[in-house]
């Protein structure tokens, strides 16, 4: 719900032939919004070279820009692909290359697992964060992260961790780490994951904050950089 009261659901659609993000905006009395785009609906193929392509999130913006998340591969791998749509429901030309589309690994390989979640920040930075899982050693234990993106869809190297990106791996090499979910809290960002420990057959939680302008934030968990459960959620 967008602070106007509209209702914007999206998912995936299929054209025969491609895969698609599809998008549909509804005014506050639950009709289509024929302001949006013509007739309240948009769908926007984002091809790679390998298709593949598979929602993950979406996020309206306090401008009412739509964005929305997911996977796509060029060929081998997956990597995370961001589309942002303006206020009358068309790709934004301000936005990534030129074409409302920008799309990125995590390292030098096409590494994305999944997408978990997108949130747009605060005013005045209005950046947006994304939380997913990738795969750093292609052998697929996954380990949780988290992309900072600016208004013009470039990593925001400059604030957030000197490369707009970090990850969240588990104590002690676990082999498997999922993030789960994200929130904001004050302009920082809560993150929480779940990871299989290598000395026990269970599923443990963990939860993270994060300062936009900081690596972790050092007033949670007495300085530590996240909470490490020992015991089953």
């Amino acid at each position: 719900v967008d602070r106007l009261g509209r209702v914007v659901v999206a998912g995936s659609a299929s054209d025969g032939v491609d895969d698609l993000f599809a998008v549909a905006r509804f005014t506050a009395a639950g009709l289509l919004d024929n302001g949006w785009s013509g007739d309240g609906r948009q769908t926007i193929d984002v091809e790679l070279g390998g298709g593949g392509l598979q929602f993950g999130g979406m996020a309206v913006d306090r401008f009412g820009r739509v964005v929305l998340v997911g996977l796509a591969s060029p060929g081998s791998g997956y990597r995370l692909v961001v589309v942002r749509l303006t206020a009358a429901g068309v790709l934004d030309s301000t936005f990534g290359g030129g074409d409302g589309i920008a799309d990125f690994a995590y390292t030098a390989t096409d590494d994305i697992k999944e997408v978990v979640d997108v949130v747009t920040l605060t005013p005045p930075s209005d950046r947006i964060a994304i939380l997913g899982d990738y795969d750093p050693a292609g052998a697929d234990p996954a380990d949780g992260f988290l992309f900072v993106l600016t208004t013009a869809g470039d990593l925001d190297d400059s604030d957030f961790n000197h490369s707009g990106k970090r990850d969240f791996a588990p104590p002690s090499g676990d082999p498997w780490n999922h993030a789960q979910a994200l929130a904001v809290q004050a302009g920082r960002l809560v993150v929480l994951g779940g990871y299989h420990p290598t000395t026990a057959s269970v599923n443990l939680a963990w939860l993270a904050r994060v300062q936009v302008h900081l690596i972790f934030g050092d007033d949670f968990d007495a300085g530590h950089t996240a909470l490490w459960s020992s015991v089953t959620p």
